[in-house]
């Protein structure tokens, strides 16, 4: 295996969409400039989130990992439909657990995870776009709506991903790039209409 193969390998396996949605909920639940709400801790917001945005998102591509019906990658694109459905009823749990108990950054997290998600499972149905792109390039953009301009280094990770992506022959360079630009454009109309 050549070095860059390995490298890409390994950051693509690193900085998965479920492993990032875990760190941006911890992130938001223990830094959150607005605060959770009254009725949530630090604690309670970043378990409710990682069961949410990457727990619950993760077991269908768990479960058809196990029983060979598809990679960790879901190559296929055509098998990804019934993946994302699972995935997007966790992202509407999410924002609903934490609308109801007032958790502003959080719910607009979640709410954002959901949108992204639905437009490349969209775009899915009869086009493989990158949902390891978007997992990262989305949460960047909230954390820079959220945490400011100190969060655009974060990109470098996005076109790290594109790299990696390409690299790997997982997706062409159109589809990494897509699904950079769909989860910052849908992630940013989000955070404009519904975050303070």
């Amino acid at each position: 295996m050549n070095n860059d193969i390995f490298v890409a390998k390994a950051l693509s396996t690193l900085l998965t969409p479920f492993g990032f949605a875990a760190v941006a909920s911890v992130v938001f639940s223990w830094f959150s400039p607005i605060g959770l709400g009254p009725m949530m801790s630090p604690l309670s917001s970043a378990a409710i989130g990682v069961l949410t945005l990457c727990v619950f998102p993760f077991l269908p591509v768990a479960y058809s990992v196990a029983t060979g019906r598809s990679d960790l990658d879901v190559s296929d694109f055509k098998k990804r439909g019934p993946l994302y459905l699972l995935g997007l009823i966790g992202y509407v749990v999410g924002a609903a657990v934490f609308g109801a108990l007032n958790n502003k950054v959080m719910f607009v997290v979640a709410l954002a995870y959901f949108c992204v998600g639905l437009v490349t499972f969209l775009i899915t149905l009869s086009w493989k776009i990158s949902a390891h792109t978007a997992g990262i390039a989305g949460p960047t953009t909230a954390f820079l709506f959220v945490f400011g301009i100190w969060a655009l280094p974060l990109y470098a990770l996005s076109m790290l991903m594109v790299w990696c992506r390409v690299r790997l022959q997982a997706h062409t360079l159109a589809q990494a790039v897509a699904g950079l630009l769909v989860a910052i454009v849908v992630t940013s109309f989000v955070y404009l209409v519904f975050y303070p």
